[in-house]
């Protein structure tokens, strides 16, 4: 790696500045939408290139000289002036991306979006499904998770691993240190995106105040209407055929229209599924808020339940 950095460096000089590394189904769509509004910053198109996340085998070379190139490609040209990244949001997972990126990128800025691993899970599955990439019910999804991570099938469908922050966190302040990582929740996200987006742009050394619309949710999960359509909508974004010849705003706005669409809310979460979760993430939860200094036990708490129609307030 050493060796191909330094290669790297001679074949094309700018790399990104900061990367946004999760978690998934937490806001991070959401964020790279609000954080590209802002005239100093450019994020990559597509917004997750996953170069850093290992999919092989132990052993196998995650980074080749040729992809390395292809992938600082991405930031081509970008003046220096202006802050690049990119948000791929299996590097949170990742147990290699951290070390792989401080080795690619030494001064790069750490940002990540963690939100409540049992909602988390719910929402992923539901992107899963709105996709149609997911066909088991929840509950099989979750016994049968131990066979996915047997079978290195890719860490997205891993919905109660993908969850347990604390070590995975702990990977970027250990290789990063703590000035060089931010962590938001995602109730941060929706009680204050403007304010979020300020302390963002604060951290990335760019002018704060500029105004940046977060009116828009982005890649919103949930059941579709029609896996026919959702199917084919997911499949036209990842064409490459369609990436060449439509505009990236225009993408972005066909896919967001489509999902506003023939997505409607999930239905509610078995309460029985719930509390196993919540045992299964206890301690993780407790860790990490130690490890980020935010008291996160509202996240072991049981959803208030809707008062009955007529009975006494």
């Amino acid at each position: 790696m050493q060796g191909l950095a330094a290669n790297s460096r001679s074949m094309i000089s700018r790399r990104p500045d900061f990367l946004i590394v999760g978690a998934p189904k937490a806001g991070t769509s959401s964020l790279y939408n609000y954080l590209s509004q802002h005239p100093s910053i450019f994020l990559s198109e597509p917004k997750e290139p996953h170069f850093f996340h290992n999919r092989w085998s132990p052993g196998s070379p995650v980074l080749g000289e040729k992809n390395l190139k292809d992938y600082l490609m991405l930031f081509e040209g970008v003046p220096d002036n202006v802050r690049a990244g990119e948000a791929s949001t299996s590097y949170l997972y990742s147990a290699n991306a951290a070390r792989e990126i401080r080795e690619v990128c030494p001064d790069a800025k750490i940002m990540m979006i963690l939100r409540n691993p049992v909602d988390r899970a719910y929402s992923h599955y539901w992107n899963h499904v709105r996709d149609g990439n997911e066909h088991l019910s929840f509950e099989e999804a979750l016994w049968d998770e131990a066979e996915r991570i047997k079978n290195r099938r890719w860490c997205g469908s891993y919905y109660v691993a993908g969850g347990r922050y604390a070590e995975q966190v702990a990977r970027y302040l250990d290789v990063f240190g703590c000035d060089a990582v931010k962590v938001y929740l995602f109730e941060d996200l929706k009680r204050d995106a403007p304010g979020v987006c300020w302390d963002a742009f604060s951290f990335l050394g760019v002018d704060p105040d500029v105004p940046i619309n977060t009116k828009e949710a982005y890649n919103r999960s949930g059941q579709p209407r029609s896996t026919l359509l959702s199917s084919f909508s997911y499949r036209l974004s990842k064409n490459e055929f369609v990436a060449k010849v439509l505009p990236v705003t225009l993408r972005r706005g066909a896919k967001e229209w489509l999902l506003e669409r023939n997505v409607r809310p999930a239905p509610k979460m078995d309460p029985k599924i719930r509390l196993r979760l919540q045992d299964a993430y206890r301690d993780d939860i407790l860790c990490l808020g130690e490890l980020i200094g935010r008291d996160l036990k509202h996240w072991l708490e049981q959803p208030a339940r809707p008062t009955p129609p007529g009975s006494a307030p």
